[in-house]
């Protein structure tokens, strides 16, 4: 036997046989993407909403829909059907698409550091609502915005920032200042806090240096490192599903700091939270006689 033409023989079966496999995978392929065109893309922000809500169930929980972006190049290439217009942050660890789970092409997204609306954004919104079809606009926040909090310092702390960024604080800096005057009440955190069927205890105690005011709570409390970080604007402790701006003991302390207050954090006796706000006695009103 010629060793050299059973060789060619066997190299020709090989290459025909993952020349077999490449076809067929390119088919599953195809047919794979056929299936997902198929899907119905929310008609109405009922169930734009839903869908959102459920992708964004599939992200936390780690079932993402896995996806081949390949085959969805030609079908993207001739447009887009996004069935939701996303307004966002910039910050890179917040990424629509992951977020809620969704394809691209189903989402038009608009990202803007700080997270607010300019005639640039607004413009981008409306030509994703009347041109695209988008049935559903979403304002999607989160926590730790950087550009929120270099808002703050501008405006409490009178920083300096470099660049063009003093313009885009510009535009946030209304809203830090509207916060700065809104009141914070300990007892209206307490009760949010608190489960159904807890207790809050008030208590004043009066001593040669002052007064105590204590608030505690049999709600789920604070972690030690956690306590003195949610004094800072807009933090909310970790794991806390309650609405809330993470405003309300950063606005106590800056008032407490302003009259020579103080406001420490710590543990209640049922393991919920206990927040102490010391006056001293050159605060106290005396009345007189």
């Amino acid at each position: 036997m010629n060793t050299d033409d059973y060789s060619r023989r066997r190299f020709v079966r090989r290459g025909l046989t993952l020349a077999g496999v490449a076809f067929a995978w390119s088919t599953f392929q195809s047919n794979s993407f056929a299936r997902q065109a198929k899907v119905k893309s929310p008609t109405n922000p009922d169930e734009a909403l839903a869908e959102l809500s459920a992708g964004n169930k599939r992200y936390v929980t780690g079932k993402n829909i896995h996806r081949d972006f390949g085959p969805e190049r030609p079908a993207l290439a001739e447009g887009q059907q996004p069935f939701a217009i996303i307004l966002g942050c910039a910050d890179s660890r917040v990424a629509p698409e992951l977020a809620f789970d969704q394809s691209r092409g189903r989402l038009f997204v608009v990202r803007l550091a700080g997270n607010f609306v300019d005639d640039n954004g607004l413009a981008s919104m409306e030509f994703g609502a009347s041109v695209l079809g988008a049935c559903l606009i979403m304002v999607l926040g989160h926590n730790e915005c950087g550009a929120v909090k270099a808002a703050v310092n501008v405006v409490t702390k009178n920083a300096q920032l470099p660049g063009h960024l003093p313009g885009l604080v510009a535009n946030l800096r209304p809203a830090v200042e509207k916060a700065q005057q809104e009141t914070g009440s300990l007892v209206d955190n307490a009760i949010r806090y608190a489960p159904e069927g807890g207790r809050i205890d008030l208590a004043v105690e009066a001593g040669a240096d002052g007064a105590v005011f204590r608030v505690d709570d049999t709600g789920p409390g604070i972690p030690p490192d956690q306590r003195e970080r949610v004094f800072d604007p807009f933090y909310r402790a970790l794991g806390t599903d309650e609405f809330g701006s993470g405003l309300g003991l950063s606005i106590v302390k800056t008032i407490a700091d302003r009259i020579g207050a103080g406001v420490s954090l710590g543990q209640s006796g049922s393991g919920g939270l206990q927040v102490a706000v010391s006056i001293p006695r050159s605060l106290i009103c005396q009345g007189s006689g």
